[in-house]
């Protein structure tokens, strides 16, 4: 189709196994038992720096490919792609310490929370880029929070006095 865009970074390609339990669709470690895979496909690091999406773990470019009568079909799909442009500006950023302080006090976006999970312990914490799943004009710098159970949560880097509100 020819819709593969040129900032896709080939190297973070990730893929996650699923099986069928009473018609719903679970994740799965065992191939044996693997009836659909998704394939999530991310944008290159953008001046060094990683670029996250609305789902967290996820990308906007992602194909569901399964098998039937021993056909590979993509069976589902979701392809959102935010060009990048080339013009920039400089913007002074939150410290950590203020941004985990949004966090605490829930002025956070939550990319990804495990099902019954309430408390995380923080693992990791940097900086990136969010690229929504709508078009947005902007690539927005944000402090990621990495927790365990695959936790993440964001918060804008951009200081408050440099935001129009």
């Amino acid at each position: 189709m020819s819709l593969f865009p040129q900032d896709i970074d080939e190297s973070k390609t990730k893929t996650t196994s699923y099986s069928l339990v009473n018609m719903t669709i679970v994740p799965t470690s065992k191939i044996s038992n693997t009836k659909i895979v998704k394939v999530d496909f991310f944008q290159k690091d953008l001046s060094g720096l990683p670029i996250y999406y609305d789902k967290g773990i996820s990308s906007s470019i992602e194909f569901w490919v399964g098998k039937e009568n021993n056909i590979m079909e993509v069976v589902g799909a979701r392809f959102f792609h935010n060009d990048i442009s080339e013009i920039f500006s400089a913007y002074a950023i939150k410290t950590a310490v203020q941004a985990y302080s949004e966090l605490q006090q829930g002025q956070a976006y939550i990319a990804y929370k495990p099902t019954n999970t309430v408390e995380f312990t923080i693992k990791n914490v940097f900086l990136g880029y969010y690229a929504g799943a709508k078009p947005q004009e902007f690539m927005m710098p944000i402090v990621i929070f990495e927790g365990n159970d695959n936790f993440l949560a964001y918060v804008s880097a951009v200081r408050d006095e440099w935001v129009s509100k």
